[in-house]
């Protein structure tokens, strides 16, 4: 299967479902779908910039952000939102996988996502669309059986990590 092949049928997953059976942006003025800047932008799942290189809504650029053992994690740059292209990781916002070395995959929700999101910040994942939470696995263990994909994963939920330990240390 290509690159391609493989993104179309991971990003037909979210065709028909959201994080609620309603239009969720209707809470937030549909903050995470607004025209982005020169600050934010969507870590890209392994391989996913081939499949969005000629996107003409956006930039991608590499981060400092390493996995496997050769791996730089891309980032994109949204110029403006094509939802129908729009990347994995703003398909599953406000969820992402989390996953330590030896542990089970789990969804959770999106630390970083708590700026933005009302979602985020009051609802458990379980309490979002049910099928929304069953794709957002679905893609997942997709990813994981991508070359890279689990340290991918393991690399993300270290930054999350990361984040709410510096959240916490601001609290104190």
């Amino acid at each position: 299967m290509t690159v391609n092949d493989f993104y179309k049928r991971v990003y037909s997953l979210f065709d028909d479902v959201t994080p609620l059976s309603k239009d969720c942006g209707v809470l937030c003025d549909h903050a995470c779908c607004k025209d982005g800047d020169e600050e934010t932008g969507m870590l890209l799942f392994p391989h996913e910039e081939e499949f969005l290189k000629n996107a003409d809504f956006g930039r991608i650029e590499n981060t400092a952000c390493e996995y496997g053992e050769t791996q730089s994690s891309k980032i994109f740059f949204c110029n403006r939102c094509n939802r129908s292209l729009r990347p994995l990781a703003c398909r599953i916002f406000p969820l992402m996988p989390y996953k330590k070395e030896g542990s089970p995959l789990k969804i959770v929700m999106n630390p970083m996502a708590k700026r933005m999101c009302p979602l985020a910040r009051s609802l458990k994942v379980k309490q979002l669309e049910p099928q929304f939470i069953k794709n957002v696995r679905k893609a997942m263990n997709n990813i994981l059986k991508l070359e890279d994909g689990e340290d991918y994963i393991i690399m993300l939920s270290e930054i999350a990590d990361e984040y709410n330990d510096m959240q916490k240390s601001f609290l104190k």
